[in-house]
């Protein structure tokens, strides 16, 4: 997930599991995130190239960041279960691995998404 957008068009994502994301940017470094609010009807497509970075390198506050995200998510899925009064013990998110590294994406372009009225 996306941890943090800077006003230098810096954008940090938590990928943790290593998978296809990693190798397609050890491959091919040029990215595009797509961001939509489907309660506001709105998004946008980001385009980029992106970096991988060791997560020995990721500044105390955006792992700090990353923590707050993850406890936020996991709150809330916790909250909608009681409000349902569904009893799972399962959080996906608290049995996620810790990312091992950041992927970096200096935005270079955004397209709306959103529809024109």
């Amino acid at each position: 997930g996306v941890v943090d957008v800077l006003s230098d068009s810096s954008i940090y994502v938590f990928d943790s599991y290593k998978g296809a994301t990693y190798n397609n940017i050890k491959r091919n470094p040029f990215v595009s995130i797509t961001a939509v609010d489907e309660e506001e009807f709105k998004g946008y497509c980001i385009k980029g190239s992106a970096a991988i970075v060791s997560i020995d390198k990721a500044s105390r506050a955006l792992l700090n960041k990353w923590e707050d995200k993850l406890l936020n998510r996991i709150s809330k899925r916790i909250v909608k279960h009681i409000k349902r009064d569904k009893h799972s013990l399962y959080h996906p998110e608290a049995d996620m691995p810790g990312p091992e590294y950041i992927i970096y994406v200096k935005a270079e372009k955004v397209i709306s998404l959103t529809p024109s009225r």
